[in-house]
Parts: structure tokens; sequence; C-alpha cells
């Protein structure tokens, strides 16, 4: 891919290593999106963006945070979620009914 760092991963939420522990048939695999996903405002505006199909330099700027941030929301929301990729967070309704913890780090 011309032009993209090597460190940039556009289709996946979780470095390679937790993804292939979680596995297809892992605990990440049964959880549904639902009542107990409990994003924070901040993973759920990363959320969207990311299912939205911008990169994560894209979301950097959009949200004025750094690209270490995005990607530990990232890792957040698709563990909170149950998935692994870009891709499974681009078909999931985020405007729906997902509930937002708030707190401190809540955004």
């Amino acid at each position: 891919m011309r032009g993209r760092s090597h460190n940039h991963r556009p289709h996946h939420c979780l470095p390679a290593r937790e993804a292939a522990r979680a596995g297809p048939d892992g605990p990440a695999a049964r959880r549904a999106p639902g009542s107990s996903a409990g994003l924070t405002a901040q993973e759920l505006r990363v959320a969207q963006l990311a299912a939205d199909r911008l990169i994560s330099r894209e979301v950097v700027a959009q949200l004025l945070i750094s690209p270490r941030t995005v990607g530990h929301h990232l890792a957040n929301v698709c563990s909170k979620l149950g998935i692994t990729s870009r891709t499974e967070l681009a078909r999931i309704d985020l405007s729906g009914d997902l509930p937002l913890r708030v707190g401190a780090d809540g955004g």
C-alpha cells in the first residue's frame, strides 16, 4: 500500500496477537452488541468515524487526539462489541441504542 505507514491497520481493531487469542470461538465472538457494550462518549465518537471508513490518521485530525489514543479507543470498542475488524464495526448501527458509560474518561 503506497503512502501508508506499516503501523497503520485500516481493517483491524485489535492487534493480531489479541485477535488470534479471541479466535472464532473465543469469548469475544459470543458477545453481541447491545446493552453490555458500555462505550464511553469518546469511544463512540472514534467508533463512528472508523465505521464511516476514516483511517486512523483522519480520526486523529477530526478529534484532535493522538494516534495511540485512537488505537486504544478502537481496541476498547472492539473488545466491548465483540468484534475484531473495522469491517465488522462498519456493519453495526452505532446510532442505535448503544449505552454510554458516563465518567471522568467519558469524553
